[in-house]
Formats: C-alpha cells, structure tokens, sequence
C-alpha cells in the first residue's frame, strides 16, 4: 500500500489528471483508502471504501477540479 500512494503522489500532473477520469478514477479512491489505512483514520477509512463502491463516478469531477487547480488531491 505504501508503495502504491508513493507511486501516485510521484507521477506526473498529467498522469494524474488522467487518472482522475471518470472510468479510471477508481485509482485515487483506491489511493484515498491506502491513505486512510496507513494513517489509522476509521473514518477515512470508511469514507474511502463507499467512495470505491458508490462514489467514483461523481467525485471524478472533484478530483479533476481540485488536481488541475492545486495539483493534489482532496482528503484528509
């Protein structure tokens, strides 16, 4: 897992963005509960698993905005 966030964070902002893109965007939610898991945060945690199960076709455009603005991605 920590592995798998290091690689993300090291990308590219292009690769990021396309990353974010609403078919494969089930990348950052993955990203966002490795993150979670290796900080102990439940409720990351569970936000994280119903964004991988119910949310990565809205937060996509989230994710676009907040890493083409900021070049990050929005979680705790």
């Amino acid at each position: 897992m920590n592995n798998y966030v290091k690689w993300m964070d090291g990308r590219s902002k292009l690769v990021k963005v396309l990353l974010a893109l609403p078919v494969v965007n089930i990348t950052w939610a993955l990203y966002r509960l490795f993150k979670s898991i290796e900080a102990k945060d439940t409720l990351g945690i569970v936000l994280a698993i119903l964004l991988v199960l119910f949310g990565h076709f809205i937060i996509f455009i989230l994710d676009l905005v907040t890493l083409i603005a900021y070049d990050k991605l929005l979680w705790f």
